[in-house]
């Protein structure tokens, strides 16, 4: 799911604490080149805009406890809006624009199409089922050894005896 990473960053009531080395950079891009991309991830920010959204109205109460139906439905209703509106500016903006505006037009009908088939009710489901699967996975982390020679060993452990290996690649991305 397209934004995923937010997800690991929340804590019930604030963002959890994170350290910082080295340098980020997000690599260039064209957010409106391929409607199929905007279609692809609308969920996705549905969920972690919507959660992150109570994170600011409403801390005090925690995110959990405020993403029943009634915050999905004026969230999807406030999604739809944002939308409708950045496509309305697409279409007043000039032929001199730095975007091709058929392209974020597209892209943005992409995006109001996926949304249209989002219900309160499963964003309900997703979270009420991701939450459940955070506290499986911390449980069973927190019942790992607390040293392990190697990320081998360490991966291995992680997948239990007789089960197949887990396959990860270790990549440095390009100009880092």
């Amino acid at each position: 799911m397209y934004n995923e990473d937010w997800f690991y960053l929340l804590g019930e009531k604030t963002v959890r604490p994170l350290a910082v080395t080295g340098l980020v950079r997000q690599r260039p891009y064209d957010p409106f080149d391929r409607p199929i991309r905007a279609r692809d991830q609308e969920f996705g920010d549905v969920l972690a805009e919507g959660v992150y959204w109570l994170l600011d109205e409403r801390p005090e109460h925690g995110w959990s406890v405020a993403a029943d139906r009634w915050h999905w439905e004026r969230f999807l209703a406030r999604r739809r809006n944002f939308i409708e509106r950045v496509l309305r500016r697409v279409r007043e903006s000039p032929e001199t624009a730095r975007f091709d505006r058929k392209d974020a037009e597209a892209s943005l009908q992409a995006a109001l199409g996926r949304l249209s088939r989002i219900e309160p009710e499963f964003c309900v489901a997703y979270l009420e089922a991701w939450l459940e699967d955070r506290i499986r996975w911390e449980k069973h982390l927190s019942g790992l050894p607390k040293h392990l020679p190697s990320f081998a060993d360490a991966a291995e452990y992680l997948v239990g005896e007789g089960k197949p290996g887990l396959r990860w690649k270790h990549r440095v991305p390009d100009n880092l």
